[in-house]
């Protein structure tokens, strides 16, 4: 779908969760001033899942619909009222036949304004529960009638976390000729008129899609902070078997922070790198080894002249694996460091002070900040093979 909207104007990102993202994402795509949406799993804690996997209820992701707005044309406030209007948010985990927490009623904000506008939107739809003694005949009327007695709206109001995009047999399903889509722009869309927990269709092209997979790649995602996220992005790009890489902001308590925000070092984020990797190729263990030796792991919230709490060692994980290679890497690390100590009054100098902590939200830098390097930056004339150096 091609919005009549300005291209230049000004996009914000809303993501919303109402059960099967295949028509909660037309619902959106019909709205005049939305760009564009992409369909997929959020706040969840595997990494990379697939459908089946989300299906299988174990992931602790929500389908959830991505959407791209031209705030000039349409507000945030419009996009979270057609939200509540096309789902029920007062069934927990359930939209008619599709039951499963994939199929909670989730907004994930990716600012304050929108949390505001979010939390006041839920409030206003949940009314005062109903007193004790009336909550009898309420029940019967809910049974027989399917009237709600106490409404409570169990819609979660949350951070937007880690979106990973579901596979392109899925985005813009019913546009394409998937079930219901034979629905005039004007006409409502139903898709509960069976369980889509694992629709034939959807089963049938994810069965052909494993077939397939075994060429594409294992892949998997790692984050580091290693000081200034240039330099450290350079390194991994030059191991073989990464696949892609992306500069960014990470655990720290400010929504969307900009570079200007972060700078500021009140933000509470490390300027860090995320490496998509083929395992097969390069696992884990091989990209921690990497990490160590591109920078100086026991200066504290600091790597030569670039001094803040931005700047800090940190290796944030995003499964059990992951941690316990790194809890042990940073042992044997250790280990070595007091080792070649030359003399022992300055081994207590040499203790690690890299943090080791569940990877939070991820806010991908600006553009310039990507590939900065590679695309000629400071120090980026230098071979495959020499050492990057980025400080001083």
């Amino acid at each position: 779908m091609t919005s009549n909207a300005n291209t230049d104007a000004p996009q914000s990102v809303a993501t919303f969760a109402a059960g099967c993202f295949w028509s909660v994402e037309l619902h959106f795509q019909r709205l005049p001033g939305v760009v564009d949406t992409k369909v997929g799993y959020i706040n969840g804690h595997t990494v990379n899942p697939t459908y089946r996997q989300v299906c299988s209820g174990t992931t602790g992701h929500a389908e959830a619909v991505q959407v791209t707005f031209d705030s000039t044309v349409i507000s945030y406030q419009d996009l979270v009222d057609k939200f509540f209007s096309i789902h029920d948010p007062t069934t927990l985990n359930r939209q008619k036949n599709d039951v499963g927490t994939q199929y909670r009623s989730g907004i994930y904000y990716h600012n304050d304004d929108q949390k505001d506008c979010a939390v006041a939107s839920k409030k206003k739809r949940q009314k005062r529960p109903t007193p004790p003694h009336q909550r009898w005949w309420r029940s019967i009327l809910h049974a027989v009638f399917g009237c709600i007695g106490d409404v409570v709206v169990v819609t979660e109001v949350l951070p937007a976390g880690q979106f990973y995009i579901a596979e392109e047999y899925h985005q813009r399903y019913l546009e394409k000729g998937g079930q219901c889509a034979a629905k005039g722009s004007t006409a409502s869309v139903r898709c509960y008129g069976m369980s889509l927990a694992c629709h034939p269709t959807a089963c049938m092209m994810s069965s052909s899609s494993s077939t397939a997979a075994a060429t594409p790649p294992m892949q998997d995602v790692a984050t580091f902070a290693a000081g200034c996220f240039w330099g450290v992005e350079l390194h991994f790009q030059r191991v073989p078997g990464v696949l892609d890489t992306r500069v960014g902001y990470t655990n720290g308590h400010t929504l969307n922070p900009t570079y200007k925000d972060i700078c500021r070092g009140d933000t509470g984020h490390a300027e860090a790198v995320q490496v998509t990797f083929d395992s097969a190729i390069v696992p884990y263990k091989d990209l921690l080894e990497k990490f160590w030796s591109i920078h100086d792991p026991t200066t504290l919230n600091r790597q030569k002249n670039d001094v803040g709490t931005q700047y800090r060692s940190g290796i944030y994980y995003h499964n059990d694996e992951q941690k316990a290679l790194a809890e042990a890497s940073k042992a044997t690390q250790q280990t070595h460091l007091h080792a070649t100590a030359l003399l022992p009054r300055i081994i207590s100098s040499r203790d690690i002070v890299t943090e080791i902590e569940p990877a939070g939200v991820f806010y991908p830098a600006e553009d310039y900040h990507q590939q900065y390097l590679q695309k000629g930056g400071q120090c980026a004339k230098k071979g495959t093979t020499d050492s990057i150096r980025c400080y001083g």
